[in-house]
């Protein structure tokens, strides 16, 4: 269950996202709740993002591509100070309550896209309860902090690595694999977070050099190039151009440095998961 995505709304504030994606979500919080984000210093070194905005021609170019921002053409949008910057909303009391029932009823609750304010207070709650907490796209709406995944880990919680190239992945893996506790074993899944902002990773840049070979064996099974009607797929000139080059890209991580030990704790990942699940499950009120 998510708390809080895009958007502020009564249970929490939203994290705050950077360029011009972060621009039109700030718009879509207008849209929405009456007015823009408000932003203060960030609780922690390292949070928050580079607030930018549209000025009144931008935003006549918007207008004319999107008629339902008309209604804006009459106000500004605020203007931030320059640095990286946090939402001033949190958890609220509703929000609190809430979390509460959520653990109350055994639900897994998402802490991605929380205002880091709104993490904090999350964490802090679940804390007390020893419930477990989820990352399902680690990094996307709102930054983890070392310490956070620290304490999202020993909660018996999990994070997950978004997709990249094979070598970026790989590493993300084994970094986020360093903050389990001792004795949990491996267990970092994926989470691709595709949607109208997000998308699928292309072809690595040294791809022509350093191709990946058809066919391949990955799981014990012998993968060819995917097709889909007269159309054949190559990660090597097409990236991941849909879910189901996803096998060949895991096949390629495995070829990169400390690819092998990232696999194993990918294909454990469900196994964590249930684990997890597992010890929300006899926590009650």
């Amino acid at each position: 269950m998510f708390v809080a995505h895009w958007v502020d709304n009564a249970l929490a504030g939203a994290a705050l996202e950077g360029g011009v994606r972060g621009v039109f979500i700030n718009i879509f919080n207008r849209f929405q709740t009456g007015r823009y984000f408000e932003t203060a210093r960030c609780p922690k070194p390292g949070q928050g993002e580079e607030v930018r905005t549209l000025s009144p021609v931008e935003m006549q170019v918007l207008a004319g591509f999107y008629p339902a921002a008309a209604p804006l053409l009459d106000e500004a949008m605020p203007t931030y100070p320059p640095g990286r910057r946090c939402n001033t909303r949190g958890l609220t009391g509703l929000g609190r309550y809430a979390l509460r029932r959520l653990m109350a009823r055994h639900m897994l609750i998402e802490a991605d896209h929380l205002s880091e304010r709104a993490r904090e207070s999350a964490l802090a709650l679940a804390e007390r309860r020893r419930y477990p907490l989820v990352s399902s796209h680690t990094g996307t709406g709102g930054s983890w902090t070392p310490a956070q995944l620290r304490r999202l880990y020993v909660l018996g919680g999990i994070a997950a690595a978004r997709l990249d190239t094979a070598p970026t992945l790989a590493r993300e893996i084994l970094r986020l694999e360093r903050y389990r506790p001792a004795g949990e074993g491996l267990g970092v899944p994926l989470g691709t977070d595709v949607g109208g902002f997000s998308s699928l990773p292309g072809p690595r840049s040294d791809a022509t050099r350093n191709p990946l070979r058809y066919p391949f064996r990955s799981a014990g099974f012998r993968f060819v190039r995917q097709r889909t009607g007269r159309r054949v797929y190559d990660l090597n000139t097409d990236g991941v151009a849909h879910y189901g080059l996803i096998a060949d890209l895991l096949a390629e991580v495995r070829g990169k440095g400390g690819g092998r030990r990232a696999l194993r704790s990918v294909f454990h990942s469900a196994e964590a998961y249930l684990k997890m699940w597992r010890r929300a499950v006899p926590r009650g009120p």
